[in-house]
């Protein structure tokens, strides 16, 4: 096993829930810039104009965090809505999946050429959403 890199798949304690765990992909570790985005609403569209961004923020990712995305941005509850979380909630990263059985596959077991390709990618993919 590899240590973790943007790109993975990982299961954590909800940060909701701690009786539950979620699956999410891993798009940045500490250190690294991410947007997120302003308060909705007439104050918060307001103050999102007035500081230079439409509807998002860059931040970095605090030492001993992570960022997690879900897979649909449309719907999905992550980093955006509750934030950075520890590492310590990390419980496992996915190598596998098995359901639906058509789309059985293996996720890759070695860190990706440039790990922080895929962090960029979801990052300005994301900002564009807002």
């Amino acid at each position: 096993l590899h240590r973790l890199s943007p790109g993975d798949v990982v299961t954590a304690v909800s940060p909701d829930n701690p009786h539950q765990h979620v699956c999410k992909r891993l798009v940045a570790l500490e250190g690294t810039p991410v947007a997120v985005p302003r308060p909705r609403g007439l104050l918060g569209g307001l103050l999102g104009g007035l500081l230079g961004g439409p509807g998002y923020e860059l931040m970095e990712v605090p030492q001993g965090h992570v960022w997690l995305l879900g897979d649909n941005a449309a719907v999905s509850k992550d980093s955006r809505s509750y934030g950075p979380v520890p590492y310590a909630m990390l419980s496992g990263r996915v190598c596998v999946q098995v359901w639906p059985p058509s789309r059985w596959r293996f996720f890759p077991s070695h860190p990706p050429a440039d790990p922080h390709a895929y962090a960029r990618r979801v990052t300005i993919a994301s900002c564009a959403a807002w």
